[in-house]
């Protein structure tokens, strides 16, 4: 298991954290090919960057920070290059996808991606 940090920003409207933890499995060959395979939960932290209003006994009232908190399952595969003898990085890409829920509470897929680079010194 490792933690996990992610963040996303929908410009003009929404900045997401995700913190969580990963499991998975990872196999190399003898050549150095790296192949994975990822599960996990993160917890969302969305916050809205629109200005964010209720309405209490008539009266309109600025949310400061408004946002909302919910799970978020993802699945990620990897691929790329582990470190040999002969080469002291590596180079892995994991695209993926994780579930969030939208505001009338429908799971919508959301499309990651994450590049590594590792060097060895």
């Amino acid at each position: 298991m490792r933690p996990d940090l992610g963040c996303y920003v929908i410009p003009s409207y929404q900045w997401t954290t995700l913190p969580g933890a990963t499991v998975g499995d990872r196999r190399t060959s003898d050549h150095g090919l790296r192949l994975e395979l990822d599960m996990g939960l993160a917890v969302g932290l969305h916050q809205h960057l629109i200005p964010t209003y209720v309405i209490e006994d008539g009266d309109l009232t600025n949310i400061p920070i408004a946002g909302r908190v919910a799970l978020a399952p993802n699945l990620r595969f990897g691929f790329g290059l582990a470190p040999t003898a002969d080469r002291p990085w590596d180079l892995v890409f994991r695209p993926g996808v994780y579930f969030t829920r939208v505001h009338i509470g429908l799971p919508v897929p959301v499309a990651v991606g994450e590049f590594s680079a590792l060097w060895s010194l």
